[in-house]
């Protein structure tokens, strides 16, 4: 059985562009302030949106 050298595995995040680094930080943000919303809170506002 081989072992998988953990110096050869390469961190996903070290392949992402400066921009994708930064929306995600910025989610993360949102998240943390509570600027957020349930999948329930959408759907009823949808539900709104397309019954007028």
């Amino acid at each position: 059985m081989l072992r998988e050298n953990s110096t050869d595995r390469k961190d996903w995040w070290d392949e992402l562009s400066d921009e994708e680094k930064n929306g995600i930080d910025e989610c993360l943000r949102d998240v943390e302030e509570g600027r957020i919303f349930t999948y329930e809170e959408v759907k009823d506002k949808v539900k709104k949106w397309l019954t007028k």
